[in-house]
């Protein structure tokens, strides 16, 4: 079974939900953030790396498509 290579945008996509996320824990220890704001940055971080993964499983089926086309 072959590894599967991350695109450019797939991996830009993760790590800045990552960063978005671990952003949004640490100014919310130190700063005070209201409840809007802490829930617009967790959302915004989790929809940022949802969207990366269902981008990897689409790029994942076009290509393993193209490849049984190939094979017939």
């Amino acid at each position: 079974m072959k590894k599967q290579k991350f695109t450019l945008q797939v991996r830009l996509l993760l790590i800045i939900g990552l960063l978005t996320q671990s952003i949004c824990l640490l100014f919310g220890q130190y700063f005070m953030m209201s409840d809007f704001l802490r829930g617009l940055l967790q959302g915004l971080g989790l929809a940022l790396m949802i969207m990366a993964l269902v981008k990897q499983r689409r790029n994942n089926k076009y290509f393993c498509r193209s490849r049984k086309e190939e094979a017939y």
